[in-house]
């Protein structure tokens, strides 16, 4: 009996560690976390204080979150749907000043995307975005 009750046991903490794992692999190899979701990382640089506009990173669809006035260098992790197109659109505060701009998205930990320019106005936003 004491057997049994030892092997029932074994069985019990082993499932309840398996249980307790936070992220698993999908079948295309890229790490995911359990509740479906995948990991999404942006990083920005400039030489000029930016406004950051990321989408695509919430359940609903329009939803749009801004980040105003940035000195970088900024990231932000955030975790996905997978199946989702999350981005991130970088222009600097002030269109007058020259400089550089340069973003990129990382997927679970694989770049996916990166953009950079170098100048002054509109021809300074760069944009990163891709599938999860």
């Amino acid at each position: 009996m004491r057997a049994f009750n030892a092997a029932v046991g074994a069985v019990a903490v082993a499932a309840l560690l398996a249980g307790c794992s936070g992220s698993s692999e999908s079948k295309d190899g890229s790490a995911r976390s359990d509740d479906g979701k995948v990991s999404v990382r942006f990083k920005v640089e400039s030489n000029l204080p930016l406004n950051i506009s990321m989408t695509g990173t919430r359940d609903s669809g329009g939803h749009i979150e801004e980040f105003k006035k940035v000195k970088t260098p900024w990231s932000k992790t955030v975790k996905v749907e997978k199946g989702r197109y999350p981005g991130v659109s970088v222009a600097p505060v002030d269109a007058a000043k020259k400089g550089e701009v340069r973003c990129e998205m990382q997927v679970s930990g694989k770049l996916v995307d990166e953009d950079s320019g170098t100048g002054t106005g509109p021809s300074l936003v760069v944009d990163c975005s891709g599938a999860t």
